[in-house]
């Protein structure tokens, strides 16, 4: 279950890693007076916001192995590119969110303008009166033209006789409607399309007015100004963000050298258990050191330099003339069951032993 929830972690924490990088790659771009400039001030804040992402590692090693100044760089080095990410992740949300929200302004004013014509043109056509369709008025106009009458008439222009004016007047009236027809036709077109813009923009906040629905929601709910709450959505956004991308691998991973510290103990006491720790020294004065001086303890190293300068100090305060040189103390330290050792920074630990608080320990000067 532990791998699985590691992997899961891993996982997760490397997605925010990678949408952290790319925001700040994005917003160093923005800064750029050039196309080179942005791409410089990008690459350096992407390189930024990585580096922050191992420096809790670096700041815990360096702690666990006495490296207090080096701990103390990078704790200050992940608190400067960490407010450097988390102000470009601010600034990058704060600009999307203006730009989403003119958008969504302007898809509003667009709707309201659309709704305002249509409306007018619907009235437009809902007056013009009653008409045949164009075809059939089309018709009957040519067949006007084919009476003699037309002729007559000079097409209408010079009526005199009774007959005449009332073929005429036929004749305008058709024309009249042809033209009404046309018009109706020609609104009818508009309000398709502008029905198929409503269309395409139906579902959306522009309809309702919404320009930030989700604004809208908690206004409604906190009763919170709606800049105040324009302005915590960004913050928290950039929060979940940079808290993932930078601490994310390192909860995922924080515990695992204690996990293995713990179990390393765990199999050397049953080892301690198994067998005596030590053997008894072979000479009195030895024995008398080892009394004095040590004191097992299955939790503690201690370096054999140290060992050995406290022997010599002991060795020379009780004018012994049989000092054991530092390759024969070493082997009779594994003679009397000193046997598990480490190597760190060019010195060698003992694990198993430890000083007595009274016994006087020289500090080695190296």
């Amino acid at each position: 279950m532990r791998y699985v929830v590691a992997l899961l972690g891993t996982t997760v924490s490397i997605g925010f890693i990678c949408v952290s990088i790319l925001i700040n790659f994005r917003f160093g771009q923005m800064l750029g007076a050039t196309e080179f400039d942005g791409y410089v001030y990008a690459i350096a804040s992407a390189c930024a916001d990585g580096f922050k992402v191992i420096l809790p590692f670096c700041m815990i090693w360096a702690w666990r192995n006495t490296k207090i100044l080096a701990a103390f760089v990078s704790l200050c080095l992940f608190i400067l590119f960490s407010t450097y990410s988390m102000t470009s992740s601010l600034g990058y949300s704060a600009t999307n969110r203006s730009v989403t929200t003119g958008v969504h302004a302007k898809q509003a004013a667009n709707y309201n303008a659309l709704q305002e014509t249509y409306a007018k043109l619907l009235s437009d056509r809902n007056a013009l009166s009653k008409f045949r369709p164009i075809n059939t008025l089309q018709a009957l106009i040519h067949a006007k033209i084919q009476n003699f009458r037309w002729l007559t008439t000079d097409r209408c222009l010079d009526a005199t006789v009774e007959l005449s004016r009332i073929f005429c007047a036929e004749y305008f009236n058709l024309t009249a409607e042809l033209e009404k027809a046309k018009q109706a036709q020609h609104l009818y077109s508009k309000l398709e399309h502008i029905q198929k813009q409503l269309y395409t923009i139906q579902g959306r906040a522009a309809i309702t007015g919404n320009i930030d629905p989700q604004v809208k929601f908690l206004k409604i709910i906190f009763g919170i100004p709606k800049e105040k709450i324009e302005l915590g959505l960004t913050v928290i956004l950039s929060l979940l963000v940079e808290t993932g991308s930078a601490l994310g691998l390192f909860v995922t991973f924080g515990h695992e050298k204690n996990h293995n510290l713990k179990r390393k103990t765990s199999q050397i006491d049953k080892i301690l258990a198994s067998k005596p720790l030590f053997i008894e020294p072979p000479s009195l004065q030895n024995k008398e050191w080892f009394s004095q001086c040590l004191l097992r303890d299955a939790s503690s190293w201690t370096s054999l330099h140290e060992l050995y300068h406290n022997y010599s100090e002991y060795s020379q305060e009780s004018q012994s003339d049989t000092r054991m040189t530092l390759t024969d103390f070493r082997k009779w330290l594994h003679e009397i069951g000193l046997c598990n050792t480490k190597r760190k920074q060019g010195h060698i630990f003992f694990f198993g032993v430890k000083f007595k608080r009274d016994c006087k320990m020289a500090i080695l000067n190296d």
